[in-house]
């Protein structure tokens, strides 16, 4: 069933399925989303910025973006919010409009993988699986610290998610990841990333690295502290 008047938030970011992400809620336009979201229980979009800038006059979205639940919200002073979510269901714009408090709002219609041949997902899972777990080892060693532990989803169309959102990769890969419907495609490209991010460490000098997040208006660990539940 198509997602009708669909509230929608146009950021640099590229939001996946199982990824939570923090924001801070400052701009009227969207104080007015984010509260219409909470009285109704309802997702907003987050969809990437194709032309344009996430403040001020609305941005061109791209026709693929991510479904956003809120978790959880801490009420500012001025009507300003910082809020949890968590990505949920893929989307594919049909059409927008903006709405009278200045925000878009869409059409969209749910965007899922074909259906995946077993056969060809099994190797890959474990083949990624045992990447990942590489690429982690040698990440922490660099970083000189211990590696917290972690399970990875066993479902091939939920890990390829999972290791997209980790993986530090161009806006315009983890956007084609995003749009992509075939999951062994999908597995296997990010194989490939995989591998070259481990020749890649395997080359560092062994010493402490710096650690590069993908640039988020909060950090999650930060604001679970701080929220209390809707």
């Amino acid at each position: 069933m198509p997602y009708e008047r669909l509230p929608l938030f146009p950021l640099n970011i590229v939001l996946f399925p199982r990824m939570s992400l923090p924001l801070h809620i400052f701009e009227e336009r969207y104080q007015a989303m984010i509260r219409h979201c909470l009285e109704t229980d309802s997702p907003f979009g987050v969809i990437l910025i194709q032309e344009g800038e996430e403040v001020g006059t609305p941005a061109i979205p791209q026709r693929v973006g991510t479904l956003a639940q809120i978790q959880a919200v801490q009420h500012l002073t001025g009507g300003r919010m910082n809020i949890l979510t968590i990505g949920t269901q893929r989307f594919r714009l049909l059409d927008y409009d903006v709405a009278p408090e200045a925000y878009l709002i869409g059409e969209a219609e749910p965007l899922q993988d074909e259906p995946a041949d077993p056969e060809a997902t099994e190797s890959l899972v474990a083949e990624l699986k045992r990447l990942f777990e590489e690429f982690f080892r040698l990440l922490m060693e660099r970083a000189g610290v211990e590696a917290p532990h972690y399970e990875l989803p066993e479902a091939p169309e939920d890990l390829s998610f999972v290791i997209a959102s980790i993986m530090q990769i161009p806006l315009e890969q983890r956007q084609s990841f995003l749009e992509m419907t075939d999951t062994a495609a999908r597995l296997q490209q990010e194989r490939a990333h995989i591998e070259k991010m481990i020749e890649r460490l395997k080359a560092m000098p062994s010493q402490p690295i710096r650690r590069v997040i993908q640039a988020q208006p909060v950090k999650t660990d930060e604001l679970k502290t701080l929220f209390s539940p809707n």
